[in-house]
């Protein structure tokens, strides 16, 4: 006990701790403002779990007592423990999430066909990298998309079998404009925070959430210049569904 509070009345120590729990706090009520981009709230997000960390790595590197046992050998092997979990999870979801996904959802990685030239041809318009794209079974009407080294746009079965013509070509906006915007990353990032993170635990995210959606759905909007497509896909999958 007595290496911990040395530590604490360590002036260095106290400051570094203070400061980086005030950034903690200033980043965690920034991520909310409604004008941010999710790129933005990613590096604000990744700015918090740093914040809270360093304290803890600052600790584990400089704690006065040198012995493993003892309450100050626990509270480092803890803060290591915690460290090395977050980064490990981050460079999982980031660098091998691609990989894990297709054989999670048993997917078949479409290389042709009508979907793929859609696809295709709508990235081409927009003038950004067409993502791969998946096709897996089932007959709940769903589509999703991940961003990052290997962005990919997955759609079921059911989905591609109920939507029709420019309904389709509507849900494929959709998704590359979430990956556009990395909103994918930004909503695994937030829950990889809301388990490291006491503030985020109890932050309602929903509404970063939900403008994501909007942002995705006012850019079909934009392209399509006709809500009736999109409406039209959002009637029909929630029919289904």
């Amino acid at each position: 006990m007595s290496c911990l509070l040395s530590l604490f009345s360590n002036p260095v120590y106290a400051s570094i701790s203070f400061t980086a729990l005030f950034l903690a706090i200033a980043t965690a009520l920034a991520i909310r403002h409604k004008n941010l981009s999710d790129q933005h709230r990613i590096r604000l997000t990744y700015a918090h779990l740093a914040m809270l960390l360093l304290p803890l790595a600052f600790f584990s590197q400089h704690m006065p007592c040198k012995s493993i046992g003892g309450l100050c050998g626990v509270i480092s092997a803890f803060s290591n423990s915690v460290i090395l979990a977050l980064v490990s999870i981050v460079i999982i979801g980031y660098f091998f999430l691609p990989l894990i996904y297709p054989v999670l959802y048993r997917t078949k990685r479409q290389k042709n066909g009508v979907l793929f030239a859609k696809l295709e041809d709508l990235s081409a318009r927009l003038r950004i990298r067409s993502p791969r794209l998946f096709i897996f079974d089932g007959s709940l009407p769903l589509a999703f998309s991940i961003s990052g080294l290997m962005p990919a746009i997955f759609i079921s079965v059911g989905m591609q079998e109920l939507l029709r013509g420019r309904e389709i070509d509507a849900v494929l906006l959709h998704e590359l404009n979430h990956i556009s915007n990395s909103a994918p990353n930004l909503r695994l990032l937030l829950k990889i925070a809301r388990v490291f993170s006491p503030f985020y635990a109890i932050m309602n995210t929903s509404p970063i959430l939900l403008a994501g959606e909007r942002k995705a759905d006012a850019f079909v909007l934009g392209v399509q210049q006709t809500s009736l497509y999109l409406n039209s896909a959002k009637g029909k999958t929630e029919v289904e569904s």
